[in-house]
């Protein structure tokens, strides 16, 4: 299920922008990495699958709203921050 292999992180497209989903990528896979937790973990504490989780950190899928919304609760991380993946450009920032 899970791929072998990760996306590289914090990396810019040639124009210098993060797609959407390695930005959302980046956010998940670094809170958990400074929170000490397994993947497995954090995805029983938030109520999604194992699976699920990795694809978020993987940039394979994007979260659902809910499951952003989710996110934002348990991370602590305000939910404008997953939308922006530049924030200097960002309308929702300071919102």
């Amino acid at each position: 299920m899970l791929s072998t292999t990760s996306p590289e992180k914090h990396v810019p497209s040639s124009d210098g922008t993060t797609s959407l989903a390695q930005h959302i990528s980046n956010i998940v896979h670094d809170w958990r990495m400074a929170n000490g937790l397994k993947i497995s973990v954090a995805a029983r504490e938030l109520g999604v699958s194992t699976a699920t989780w990795g694809h978020w950190e993987e940039a394979r899928r994007l979260p659902s709203i809910a499951n952003l919304q989710l996110l934002s609760i348990y991370t602590r991380i305000p939910i404008q921050h997953f939308l922006c993946p530049n924030h200097k450009k960002c309308p929702f920032v300071g919102k």
